[in-house]
C-alpha cells in the first residue's frame, strides 16, 4: 500500500483544482462517498430505505463534500440528515444516535488543531 503525506495530498489537490472546473473535485469526492456507502450497505445486506445516514457538518470543505454526498445518497434512496457540529441539542444527539452511518464533515486536510471534546 502506498502512503501519502498531508503536504503531498494538499499539493495533489491544489494541482487538480487548478485543472478542473469549479466544484468538480467536490462532486468527485461526494460521488465516491455515495458509491462507497452503497457498496458497504449492499455487502451488509442493508437496503437504502433501511439505512439512516447522518453527516456532522463543520465549516470547511469536508462539510460541503458531505452535503453534496447527501444529495447523491438521497437519489439512491437513503435517508440522509445533516447536523451542524455546533448543535448540542437533545434532538441533534438523538438524530446521531439512531443513525446506522455517521459521516465526519468536520475534520479534513485543512485542520491544524486537535479535535475538541465539543466537536
Amino acid at each position: 500500500m502506498q502512503v501519502f503525506s498531508i503536504p503531498d495530498i494538499r499539493q495533489a489537490e491544489k494541482d487538480l483544482i487548478e485543472k478542473l472546473p469549479e466544484r468538480a473535485l467536490m462532486e468527485r469526492a461526494a460521488f465516491g462517498l455515495a458509491s462507497f456507502i452503497s457498496q458497504l450497505t449492499r455487502a451488509s445486506d442493508l437496503s437504502p430505505n433501511q439505512t439512516e445516514i447522518v453527516a456532522i457538518i463543520g465549516k470547511g470543505n469536508n462539510g460541503q463534500d458531505c452535503l453534496v454526498g447527501g444529495e447523491y445518497l438521497t437519489q439512491k434512496g437513503f435517508s440522509f440528515t445533516s447536523v451542524l457540529h455546533t448543535d448540542n441539542s437533545e434532538k441533534a444527539k438523538q438524530i446521531v444516535k439512531r443513525a446506522h452511518i455517521v459521516l465526519d464533515g468536520i475534520v479534513g486536510l485543512g485542520s491544524a488543531s486537535p479535535i475538541s471534546q465539543t466537536a
